[in-house]
């Protein structure tokens, strides 16, 4: 039961990603998740799980180079 509630969390969460980053609506944004699953052979709760690791990965915060003023 949790396993499938951790599931609908990431479909929700990826989908407000999808939806902020590429200004898609919610249901574009399931209509992507659904089709990557269905392309790849996996359910919508793994796509989703995908998506949102890339985004926290790619949201990281690096540290700031600043130019040396020698």
């Amino acid at each position: 039961m949790e396993a499938k509630l951790l599931g609908v969390r990431h479909i929700a969460d990826a989908k407000a990603i999808l939806m902020k980053t590429h200004q898609v609506s919610e249901t574009e944004a399931y209509d992507v998740i659904r089709d990557q699953a269905m392309a790849k052979r996996t359910t919508t709760e793994e796509v989703a799980r995908a998506i949102v690791e890339a985004h926290e990965l790619l949201s990281l915060s690096l540290p700031s180079r600043h130019p040396r003023t020698e």
